[in-house]
């Protein structure tokens, strides 16, 4: 059951910080491009969002995360 792999004992200022950065940079892109982008097509919008915050996703990867990846049974459906 996923509910007891859930661990629920520590507490990260990191990710929380990370989260609200988070949210603050999805709420000032919104206003931003309700200002100053309000001709564009929202489907160019959205793909140009998801372009540049992939770009920062990959540009911080190794600062949080190795790129190992270890496959096994268990990560599959069933």
């Amino acid at each position: 059951m996923v509910s007891n792999l859930i661990e629920a004992t520590s507490f990260s200022w990191v990710a929380i910080s990370m989260s609200v950065l988070a949210l603050l940079g999805v709420t000032f892109g919104n206003i931003y491009q309700k200002r100053y982008c309000a001709k564009m097509e929202l489907f160019y919008g959205g793909a140009i969002q998801s372009l540049v915050s992939g770009f920062i996703c990959l540009a911080l990867l190794p600062f949080f995360e190795s790129f190992k990846v270890t496959w096994k049974v268990s990560l599959s459906y069933r």
